[in-house]
């Protein structure tokens, strides 16, 4: 009995693979909640123009769109790298695998990089889906 609740918390100590680093975890969790903030803006401020990008919010939209997209690209290509130990391509010809993707997407996943930086995982992890199920719903409403 005490044997098996010992091996059960060296199993919990072990390093993750999916995230050795907290910078790891940290950049998985920040791509996500920015690129996922990001489309949520654009949608909301669609939605408060009437159905189109309204023309002075173009540039700064863009540049977010840009942003989030790149750091969530970045966390991506980490995971990759963590979960099959090959160096991806530079990123015009490196491509993260739908296998990490659907990795990503994973709540387990989400969990696992919210306990890697110090923050409750199923807390993060219902944060982040919320917002992607916000962002779902507003494109929805816009494309009515």
């Amino acid at each position: 009995m005490l044997g098996h609740r010992i091996g059960a918390l060296a199993q919990t100590t072990a390093q993750s693979v999916k995230f050795p680093t907290t910078e790891d975890a940290a950049w998985f969790v920040l791509g996500f909640f920015v690129f996922a903030g990001t489309a949520g803006i654009c949608a909301v401020s669609i939605l408060l123009a009437g159905g189109k990008v309204a023309l002075p919010l173009l540039l700064p939209l863009t540049g977010l769109v840009i942003t989030g997209a790149a750091i969530l690209e970045f966390g991506l290509r980490r995971l990759q790298v963590n979960l099959t130990g090959r160096r991806l391509s530079p990123w015009p010809l490196g491509f993260v695998s739908l296998h990490t993707i659907g990795q990503a997407m994973s709540p387990s996943t989400m969990l696992e990089a919210g306990e890697r930086i110090g923050m409750n995982g199923k807390v993060l992890a219902g944060c982040v889906y919320l917002l992607l199920i916000a962002d779902a719903a507003l494109l929805v409403v816009i494309t009515g």
